[in-house]
């Protein structure tokens, strides 16, 4: 940001390709695709073994957790986000 311009390096750097309309576009974000991660990197099998040998022990309900995961990759319901804070 300079001047209040938000993005003024992409607006100086390529104005003469880049349309107008996409130069003074406002800013957004992104949506992680967790679930795609998840469900790649992992069977269910796996992900349900190394969460329950995880330091997570005792402190969470793991029935509770392991119908987040078959919900999960199943297509019923999309837990990924909260999936991925107990995998990190």
């Amino acid at each position: 940001m300079r001047n209040g311009i938000n993005k003024s390096v992409l607006a100086d750097s390529f104005s003469d390709i880049l349309d107008e309309n996409i130069i003074n576009q406002n800013k957004h974000g992104f949506t992680l695709p967790l679930k795609f991660w998840i469900t790649r990197q992992f069977s269910k099998e796996q992900l349900i073994n190394e969460l329950s040998n995880s330091d997570l022990k005792g402190i969470i309900d793991f029935k509770f957790i392991n119908k987040l995961i078959n919900q999960t990759f199943t297509s019923s319901s999309d837990h990924s986000r909260f999936i991925y804070r107990l995998l990190v």
